[in-house]
């Protein structure tokens, strides 16, 4: 999934090889990257008008309550691990190690028993989301060319808070950014989802979470200065809710 900037301004486009060829497909603008703008995307790739349409299938959702689709149909075949494996990979951007997935997911198994299960768990993935989701052997990593969430939204966020200190946009263009961004962020990184049986693997969910919530926070705060800025005030109560949503605290 990459933004592109267009004459009238940015858009999205999703990518992926696909017998042999790079293919191309028009996904739209930040306001129309939806989850049903994706299932439908899915779903009917050849009716999106591109004359190279990509063969997307499959797209992972993270940030807010896990919702994974595949084929245009919501999956819910996939173990709690599995969902855990794939969600831990897709945060990470280099390759996890056998050992080190087996540690975190399996911290109270013996060894031959939490290979054992790391083995069940991506022949679960396999099988359900296709056998190049998880790639590589001794060390596991997701197919580049999946539509996930946190992809989507880290990429945005890279490219205005990477070397950005003021919190109100410099040039319209970076509005956008954060807007797009706080699209992406649905809520709470795999809301509901419990860990009782990995004091490790509960700890990095917990760092995950306040991670993004925090980025999210700050969008939020760039947005209602933005809007203050602007004394545009029906604005900037509509994120200060979304914001107290996101952290009572604030």
């Amino acid at each position: 999934l990459r933004r592109e900037q267009q004459r009238h301004g940015y858009y999205w486009y999703a990518y992926r090889w696909y017998d042999k060829k790079l293919h191309k497909a028009y996904v739209g603008k930040a306001e129309e990257l939806t989850y049903q703008r994706l299932t439908s995307l899915m779903s009917a790739p050849g009716k999106e008008g591109h004359k190279d349409p990509v063969p997307i299938t499959l797209s992972l959702s993270f940030l807010g309550i896990p919702v994974i689709i595949c084929n245009g149909q919501p999956i819910e075949k996939l173990s709690r691990k599995a969902l855990l494996l794939l969600a831990y990979l897709a945060v990470h951007s280099r390759p996890q190690t056998r050992e080190q997935l087996m540690t975190l997911l399996w911290a109270e198994s013996s060894e031959d028993a939490a290979r054992k299960n790391l083995r069940n768990t991506l022949w679960n993935i396999r099988t359900t989301l296709g056998e190049r989701v998880v790639q590589g052997s001794v060390s596991l990593a997701l197919d580049k060319n999946l539509l996930i969430d946190v992809w989507a939204f880290e990429q945005v966020v890279a490219q205005v808070m990477h070397s950005k200190t003021s919190l109100i946009p410099q040039e319209p263009s970076s509005l956008t950014h954060y807007q797009e961004a706080l699209v992406l962020y649905r809520g709470t990184f795999l809301d509901g989802v419990t860990i009782e049986d990995s004091s490790e693997m509960h700890l990095w969910l917990v760092l995950e979470r306040e991670r993004l919530k925090q980025v999210a926070l700050r969008i939020l705060l760039v947005l209602i200065n933005a809007a203050r800025n602007s004394a545009d005030w029906s604005t900037v109560l509509t994120l200060m809710r979304r914001a107290l949503l996101e952290d009572s605290l604030q």
